[in-house]
Formats: structure tokens, C-alpha cells, sequence
């Protein structure tokens, strides 16, 4: 009967139509009087169920089918259906005062419209379709869809560093020492360690210092720099 739901982390209760909610009005009011003043799950009911119109909670129902069962009455049997507009409804107020009158009016009815009422109740309840989705189907799901985020944001920040770092790798250097010093260090130094002084010039540089150099390999080098950095 009604739609699961998780109320608290482990705790669940249910959402129920009208027609589920006579059957459980019908079959409290069987048994609260014989409920002792020690069970305080009993005003604890009432204030969740009848006064702020509040889901019944699992443990609440527990609590009633286990009176019953001392009482040798019949249990309420939990069934998850789809629900309807009242069902989905959150507007408590209105919940609230719909289950007082009904709770009123089966104090008020005969033994005979009563027993009618409920078997009313029953056989609408009995038709009400299965869940689109069940609680625990939802809850896989939910989860599935929670760990997928994850990897895909982790997924994401992993392509995210990797361009970064790709782009970094392939920005080049900024000249950071004027022209003349640097043809003095190219000038001096061998072949090998011309790439760790060429990146240090920009390539209008480069051209200004290849013409002033003498040596073919290195005057073509510099040229090169001009041209791969432009």
C-alpha cells in the first residue's frame, strides 16, 4: 500500500492514498484503546499521523500489527503501489483534517456501515497498480547515478589538469635577457647549449642577433628560433 520512502537515514515510512488510509484509520481504532499508557509510540502516532499529517512510518506500523496480533486481529499488510494526486500531495493541513473526519465518522458509523466501509476501502486499495518504480529500485538507481557523477566530474578534472599541464609544456618561454647578452652567450658557448639560450630571445630579437653573427650553423639557428617562435 502507498509509495516508500526514506524519511531518515535507515528509517522509512510510507505515503498512502485514501482509501489505504481508512483501512489504517479502521484498524487503529480497534485496538487504541487497549494500547498501555507506557507505549509512548501511541501519542507519538497520533501527533505525526492525525495532528501534523505526516507519512506512517515503518516502526508505527509495526507497533499497531503487533497489538493486533495479541488481540488475535487480523494484520495490516504493507503493499507499494503507485499513488495517486492525494498521495502525492504535501499539503498537511489538508491530510490532517481528511483523517480526522474519517476517524470520526467510523467512531460514528454502525458495526454494519463500518464492515462496509473497510471492504470498500480494501477492494480499492487491492486495485491500485503497481509502482512505476519500487523504493529500492529507485534507491539503486540513485545510487548508480551518484557514483557515475562522481567519476565523471573526477574524469573531467583529470582532463582539465592534463591539458593545463600540455599547455604549459608547450607555451614557450618568454624572453627574459636583452640581445646583446645573449648573442655574447651564444658567441661563447658550444653547440649543444644553444637550445637553453635561444628560447630566451623573441623572435624580432633573434633576427637582430643573427645579423650579427658570423657563424653559419649558429646564424641558422637563430633564424629558425624566429621563425618556430613567431
Amino acid at each position: 500500500m502507498g509509495r516508500k520512502y526514506e524519511y531518515m537515514s535507515g528509517r522509512y515510512a510510507w505515503n498512502l492514498e485514501k482509501c489505504e488510509e481508512e483501512i489504517l484509520i479502521a484498524a487503529y481504532d480497534e485496538i487504541c484503546r487497549v494500547i498501555p499508557p507506557s507505549q509512548t509510540w501511541k501519542a507519538e502516532f497520533e501527533n505525526h499521523f492525525f495532528d501534523h499529517g505526516n507519512g506512517v512510518a515503518v516502526e508505527f506500523l509495526d507497533s499497531i500489527n503487533a497489538v493486533r496480533r495479541r488481540r488475535g486481529l487480523g494484520v495490516i499488510l504493507i503493499r507499494e503501489t503507485d499513488i495517486y494526486d492525494y498521495g502525492r500531495s504535501k499539503d498537511k493541513l489538508f491530510k490532517s483534517n481528511h483523517r480526522r473526519r474519517v476517524q470520526d465518522e467510523l467512531k460514528n458509523a454502525s458495526a454494519d456501515v463500518r464492515q462496509r466501509r473497510v471492504e470498500l476501502a480494501m477492494a480499492e486499495a487491492e486495485r491500485l497498480p503497481s509502482p512505476h518504480m519500487t523504493y529500492e529500485d529507485y534507491k539503486t538507481r540513485r545510487q548508480q547515478h551518484n557514483a557515475e557523477s562522481a567519476l565523471s566530474f573526477e574524469e573531467v578534472t583529470k582532463r582539465v589538469l592534463a591539458c593545463q599541464m600540455v599547455n604549459a609544456a608547450q607555451t614557450p618561454a618568454k624572453p627574459t635577457l636583452p640581445p646583446e647578452r645573449v648573442a655574447r652567450m651564444l658567441t661563447l658557448a658550444s653547440p649543444s647549449i644553444w637550445p637553453e639560450i635561444l628560447p630566451k630571445l623573441s623572435p624580432d630579437d633573434a633576427l637582430e642577433v643573427a645579423e650579427r653573427i658570423t657563424d653559419p650553423d649558429l646564424r641558422d639557428a637563430l633564424v629558425k628560433h624566429s621563425l618556430g617562435a613567431s
